[in-house]
């Protein structure tokens, strides 16, 4: 049983090297829109991302940057870690599928208006 049990630790131990070697972190989704829009939000104070993909056209080529029905691109992600990444802060919810508040808790004054994220287009 112990032969057995060497063996089962070396590999684990190998197959975790194997997979590991590069020292990359996969990530399930695209957090490029999520990033840009935090940055569009607390410079600008806007959501959309026309701007960002005008400076680098391949971004609108990946399924994460989507056109609303105006014609603006914006992520195909929530908005709410962005407006959080922005410097608001959640303050109420009472649920995934309510509206949510946000306080600005922030050096110097938030952003005097927030544009609201639309449905996206298919």
């Amino acid at each position: 049983m112990s032969d057995r049990l060497a063996w089962t630790w070396l590999v684990f131990i190998a197959a975790f090297l194997v997979y590991n070697t590069n020292g990359r972190e996969i990530q399930s989704y695209d957090s490029q829109p999520t990033k840009y829009a935090a940055r569009e939000l607390a410079l600008h104070g806007r959501l959309t991302l026309d701007a960002v993909v005008a400076s680098a056209p391949p971004l609108a080529e990946r399924s994460a940057f989507q056109r609303d029905r105006s014609g603006r691109y914006r992520s195909a992600y929530s908005v709410v870690p962005s407006i959080e990444a922005a410097g608001w802060e959640p303050v109420q919810s009472a649920g995934p599928w309510t509206e949510r508040r946000f306080v600005w808790r922030q050096e110097g004054e938030p952003p005097t208006e927030l544009e609201p994220s639309r449905k996206i287009l298919d």
